[in-house]
């Protein structure tokens, strides 16, 4: 991965409403540095009056070794939904683009088929902070294959219109092109699951340490 361009004008790229194929392969490279560091922060109301600082989640109680996640813990997660149903997990790094993985997706790729929520804490009860919307567009990595799925696994998805930021909706934090991962950085992972027959699909956590594969 080689790119130059700094997060801010990938994220000029996304929002401009004719991105060119050339801008997209540049953001799909970016993306790849989507890890970043939670920090808490202080809020009262539901919803932000200003955009809020991106991978600040209000709820933080990390517990090393994987548990459950409060609701609120990781607002920048969403669940990507195919005619109804969670298919897949991803993440939000601006008000209307979500990064996902390239494999939850068929060929050919229609938006209209596909839904995203945001706010979502467990997938087997709704609740009044979870937001629905619509996809726009969708662009898989160039270098993705389906039959190997070693290189590009990684889809950039569009909302139909921006999101309005919440104590439970936040963006993560997108790092600077310049930025690298070294091997034995401590991270986090997020998803949801079940824990034993018939168990509720909340979201979970876990943290890991980075190898580059």
């Amino acid at each position: 991965m080689h790119t130059t361009q700094r997060t801010s004008e990938l994220l000029a790229l996304h929002t401009t409403e004719d991105m060119g194929a050339q801008s997209k392969v540049r953001g799909m490279h970016l993306v790849l540095l989507i890890m970043a560091f939670i920090a808490p922060l202080s809020a009262s109301n539901n919803t932000t009056s200003s955009p809020p600082v991106c991978g600040s989640p209000v709820f933080s109680s990390r517990i090393v070794g994987g548990t459950n996640a409060l609701d609120g813990e990781w607002p920048c997660q969403i669940s990507l939904r195919y005619h109804g149903s969670h298919i897949c997990g991803g993440t939000l790094i601006s008000s209307q683009w979500v990064m996902s993985a390239a494999h939850c997706f068929s060929r050919p790729v229609s938006p209209y088929s596909y839904t995203i929520q945001l706010g979502r804490y467990q997938l087997s009860l709704a609740d009044n902070h979870t937001v629905t919307s619509d996809v726009s567009d969708i662009v898989i990595h160039p270098l993705y294959n389906s039959s190997d799925g070693l290189q590009g696994d990684i889809a950039l998805l569009q909302l139909s219109s921006p999101v309005t930021y919440t104590k439970y909706i936040q963006p993560i934090c997108l790092p600077a092109a310049s930025v690298t991962f070294p091997c034995g950085l401590e991270c986090w992972v997020t998803g949801w699951g079940t824990i034993n027959s018939g168990g509720k699909r909340r979201l979970y956590q876990l943290f890991f340490n980075f190898h580059k594969i």
